[in-house]
């Protein structure tokens, strides 16, 4: 039995499409990985944030937000880990920035558990929706299955990794 060189076993249009295919497939892979470690394009490409006029937008980091990254990436890169507290102004989007860093953390590595407290609990609760909100908005190829969503969790099976959400008191809701 003999057989013919690879090339000559599809027809032209055939195995273009093959190439196309493993193209695309490598062109995703490369972007995953990019999304995988870079959470500003992370965000741009598949958080979304309800604005104050309620539209539902892309979270493109603004200056504060840029600035706190930067400051949390430099510790993270000189000593392996981030340890921060922020004393943040109102409405500058540091609860969002911090939303995301974890949320992104949490469906990128195994074991990971996520926790935020606030001073009460319509902060908390807003906080939840934001994390709700990014997971049902992210794309379906970057959107990790959930083991448990609901008022209480947002947890991923495949990681082993989410966010429990707790009242100030401690108590979950």
């Amino acid at each position: 039995m003999s057989f013919a060189p690879f090339s000559t076993q599809f027809a032209p249009c055939a195995l273009a499409t093959m190439q196309s295919r493993v193209e695309a497939t490598l062109a995703q892979r490369i972007l995953t990985e990019r999304l995988r470690r870079d959470l500003p394009l992370y965000a741009e490409r598949c958080l979304s944030i309800r604005t104050e006029q309620g539209a539902i937008r892309p979270l493109v980091l603004n200056k504060a937000q840029q600035h706190i990254h930067g400051q949390l990436e430099a510790q993270r890169a000189a000593i392996g880990k981030v340890r921060a507290l922020i004393l943040k102004g109102r409405q500058q989007g540091c609860s969002t920035y911090v939303g995301g860093r974890f949320y992104h953390r949490a469906t990128h590595a195994h074991g990971i558990r996520v926790f935020i407290l606030t001073h009460d609990d319509a902060a908390t609760q807003n906080l939840f929706e934001m994390v709700e909100r990014f997971h049902a908005h992210c794309p379906p190829e970057e959107r990790q299955h959930t083991a448990t969503a609901n008022a209480k969790e947002l947890s991923f099976d495949a990681l082993d990794s989410g966010a429990p959400w707790r009242r100030p008191d401690g108590s979950s809701r």
